[in-house]
């Protein structure tokens, strides 16, 4: 199939347009250190691309026995966004070329992402990226997020 053939194309946000994947590792990493919690990359590993919904069971079931796992949610963002604070969202290698790319060929982009509208919406402004999507769907807009495919 030719680029041209295509209707258009979706994205993910977090590890395909941004490499935040790595700020939420970091950040569960130091809260593992900090109340002695094992397996900590395993399980966060498994929340990537998940709902908020998916991740809490997902924590509750590893560490709910040890820790508010609300609490420790809450605090895991907050480390996430002083993190991002400090050193900045990065993107992932590429992307602003190939989204560029995609905008002067007019092929329609979209994105959809687990994280909120909101949240999605902040970070494609602050790094300048916001005009080459179409339309935008976050994990909050829908009933059933990721991995279900009512998103898409």
């Amino acid at each position: 199939m030719k680029l041209s053939e295509l209707d258009g194309i979706v994205f993910d946000m977090d590890g395909v347009i941004f490499d935040s994947e790595v700020i939420g590792l970091e950040s569960w990493e130091r809260l593992g250190k900090k109340y002695g919690l094992t397996n900590v990359h395993e399980n966060a590993m498994k929340c990537i691309g998940r709902s908020t919904v998916d991740t809490m069971a997902i924590l509750e079931a590893a560490y709910g026995d040890k820790v508010s796992i609300p609490e420790l949610y809450d605090e895991a963002k907050a480390i996430c966004a002083d993190i991002i604070a400090e050193r900045g969202l990065p993107l992932k290698s590429g992307a602003r070329e190939l989204l560029s790319y995609l905008k002067e060929r007019d092929i329609k982009v979209g994105l959809a992402s687990s994280t909120s509208y909101k949240g999605v919406i902040k970070n494609l402004k602050g790094a300048g990226l916001l005009d080459y999507f179409h339309v935008v769907i976050g994990g909050d807009m829908i009933k059933h997020s990721k991995p279900q495919p009512e998103i898409y």
